[in-house]
């Protein structure tokens, strides 16, 4: 079978192009700026190890910057860590497939340059003395964090309040809502609610129902009936995209399904090093919830300490795998990362997140949308799974021609529906 194109930077106006054209400039020029901000302070603390550390990485990604953007030859990674042949190797790959002069920035796969891009971030870092471990985008993570406290107070308050009370009277609404929070919680306007708790969480709940109508394939009834017949017998995971608002929300969901007694415990699956400006770290994970239990709202710190809790009977759970941190779809990890593969296959119900987990679940290519989901994931079947997920990339599958049809309508030949976060899917493959 012929497979559909990959999304590249050689499409001309397409999301890849201008991500590639605008934002990762953008990126590569802050973590510039934000060393230059550092210089004095990593000086202080380290001497002239400190001020070699900054100049050398700031070289190394103004070098990068200028590769990109004149569309240079992907190079090989030079690295003493254990994935130097997974990269080249694609390299070679690729070489093979499009010729030696097209694996470049922009016409080699996005998916995978976007990746090789931060896998190459990641590499300047450990080349240096003291910044090995060097989070350029903790700063922003943060203050991430911090700007939510809105739907946080709000979001926090409702999931204490339904802990406490013991077995929910409508489970199933309840799984379905906060599946729908973890899809597009931060969607909320609640700048109108006056700040009380009880109204913010009537305002998220009310805006939820509205955005229904935007989930082009909504399996969250299957899902939320299945999750509520688990009766802790299985492990919940979740493959987390964002830190801030969204790590939380997916804490909470998580506290539904153990405080509800329907998970035996949840796996959370983050990056074993900073990865696309805003996903979850080992670090991220356990400052949330350290923060979450310093608030000073009483419902948050209630709720931070239980997840305390958690953490320590080993109710929540990190864990990382290589392949999260590589840039292939997922139906390349049975090979690749077999181990992963396997970890996954434990699992009674994998979730996935966000936008690059999607484009990874269906390789990133112009997949016609109404291609049947289990199609575009070509065999990557570990254990069942959802993806919740918000349109920002030019890939996407197993609508119905009722779906397309309405989007056709509406927009025509124009793509920005697929980019605009503004329509989402929450697809669902079962194994029996």
């Amino acid at each position: 079978m012929s497979l559909p194109k990959p999304g590249s930077g050689a499409e001309r106006g397409s999301f890849a192009y201008n991500s590639i054209k605008d934002r990762w400039p953008r990126i590569l020029t802050k973590i510039i700026d934000q060393l230059h901000q550092k210089h004095d302070y990593m000086v202080k603390t380290y001497g002239e190890t400190g001020n070699s550390d900054v100049k050398d990485v700031i070289h190394q990604i103004s070098r990068l910057r200028y590769l990109i953007a004149t569309d240079k030859p992907l190079e090989y990674l030079d690295t003493e860590e254990n994935d130097k042949a997974v990269w080249n190797d694609a390299i070679d790959s690729f070489k093979k497939k499009l010729g030696e002069g097209n694996v470049s920035w922009y016409k080699t796969p996005w998916l995978f340059t976007e990746c090789y891009m931060y896998r190459l971030l990641h590499e300047f870092f450990l080349k240096s003395h003291n910044i090995k471990d060097y989070d350029p985008f903790r700063i922003e993570k943060e203050k991430g964090f911090f700007d939510s406290e809105a739907h946080l107070i709000a979001l926090g308050t409702e999931v204490v309040k339904l802990a406490n009370e013991g077995p929910a009277t409508d489970l199933k609404t309840a799984i379905s809502k906060h599946l729908q929070i973890c899809l597009w919680g931060n969607k909320a306007d609640l700048s109108l609610t006056g700040g009380d708790p009880h109204f913010m969480a009537d305002t998220l709940f009310k805006e939820l129902d509205d955005l229904r109508g935007n989930i082009l394939v909504d399996h969250l009834d299957q899902v939320s009936e299945f999750l509520e017949k688990l009766d802790k017998k299985g492990t919940v995971d979740i493959a987390m995209d964002n830190a801030g608002l969204e790590v939380f929300t997916d804490f909470c969901l998580a506290t539904v399904l153990i405080s509800q007694n329907l998970a035996s415990k949840v796996i959370f699956h983050g990056k074993a090093f900073p990865w696309y400006v805003s996903d979850v770290t080992e670090y991220d994970f356990h400052w949330t919830v350290k923060q979450t239990a310093e608030h000073k709202d009483s419902y948050l710190s209630t709720l931070g300490k239980l997840w305390q809790s958690y953490v320590k009977k080993g109710l929540f759970e990190y864990q990382t795998g290589d392949f999260y941190t590589y840039g292939f779809p997922y139906s390349e990890m049975k090979s690749l990362s077999p181990q992963v593969y396997e970890t996954l296959g434990k699992s009674s119900l994998l979730i996935f997140k966000g936008d690059l987990n999607y484009r990874k679940l269906v390789g990133d290519l112009h997949w016609d949308p109404t291609t049947s989901f289990k199609e575009t994931i070509r065999g990557f079947e570990p254990t069942n799974f959802v993806s919740l997920r918000t349109c920002k990339a030019e890939t996407v599958a197993g609508l119905s021609k009722e779906a397309y049809d309405k989007v056709a309508k509406k927009f025509g030949k124009d793509t920005t529906w697929m980019v605009s976060s503004d329509y989402a899917v929450v697809q669902s493959f079962f194994k029996n």
